[in-house]
């Protein structure tokens, strides 16, 4: 007879917290980082590995590669900021001479993002409830299910899933740049959930401008070729700007991408 082998005991304990907490609608705050502290809503996935582990485990090379490159007085767009996971690290780490400028369109998640930066008191965080485009207008955003709210699209992929919608309005970030008079941006965060080339295309008088501009973007290929899209676009259209991969995941779904004028 086969013998399965048993979780370690952390695991299986964790197990049956997890299936204690799901669906309750528990709230909490824990320290994380450098002493932020981020309120969690315990139905969410990500708010669960936060809960446990302090930090998103799923994309522990992606923040080692973010600590990397922040330093103090940066102006930094996180695109798709969930609950402020990377705003809050960013915003500790840019200082009082730096910016975060942060966009979450789904009115549930916008709501823990804002309180967020309420509860660290920060004044160099921006908030904005946009979905960012390639063009102004509004458009609707598929709301995935309170268990991975992390997933909510303005693609409505795989199949005929029911979700809730919620229509927005879109921002392109040349608008958002030129609104609010910003000259130099440092780096652009992209987690979007297959909009990716659309933000891209939103943005191309920044991306012909910025000459010291970092780009790190999520690329969702399951959602992009769903419209038809090769991953390759993103890339070729980077690359009319004189940008280039500089690092991937070991997932290949997160690239940083810089002018090759930079090292």
């Amino acid at each position: 007879m086969r013998v399965i082998p048993d979780f370690p005991l952390k695991l299986r304990i964790r197990r049956i917290v997890r299936k204690n907490i799901q669906d309750k609608g528990y709230t909490t705050n824990i320290s994380f980082d450098q002493g932020e502290r981020i309120l969690l809503n315990l139905d969410d996935y990500i708010s669960q590995e936060l809960f446990f582990n302090g930090i998103y485990s799923m994309e522990s090379d992606l923040i080692k590669l973010f600590h990397s490159i922040l330093q103090e007085g940066m102006i930094v767009l996180d695109i798709g900021a969930h609950i402020g996971y990377y705003t809050l690290q960013t915003a500790v780490r840019v200082g009082c001479r730096g910016e975060v400028h942060a966009f979450e369109p789904v009115s549930n998640t916008f709501a823990y993002l804002k309180k967020n930066i309420l509860l660290n008191k920060f004044t160099n965080v921006f908030i904005n409830r946009y979905i960012v485009h390639d063009h102004r207008g509004s458009e609707k955003i598929f709301i995935n299910d309170e268990n991975n709210t992390g997933k909510s699209s303005v693609i409505k992929a795989y199949g005929n899933i029911d979700r809730r919608v919620e229509t927005v309005e879109c921002i392109t970030i040349d608008d958002y740049v030129s609104q609010k008079g910003l000259s130099n941006i440092d780096l652009v965060k992209i987690d979007v959930e297959g909009n990716e080339l659309s933000v891209l295309k939103g943005m191309k008088q920044l991306l012909k401008t910025q000459n010291r501009l970092s780009i790190i973007v999520e690329i969702h290929k399951g959602h992009l070729l769903s419209q038809g899209l090769n991953p390759k676009y993103l890339y070729n259209l980077l690359k009319k700007f004189d940008f280039s991969a500089k690092w991937i995941a070991s997932s290949k779904s997160i690239v940083l991408f810089s002018k090759n004028n930079l090292c």
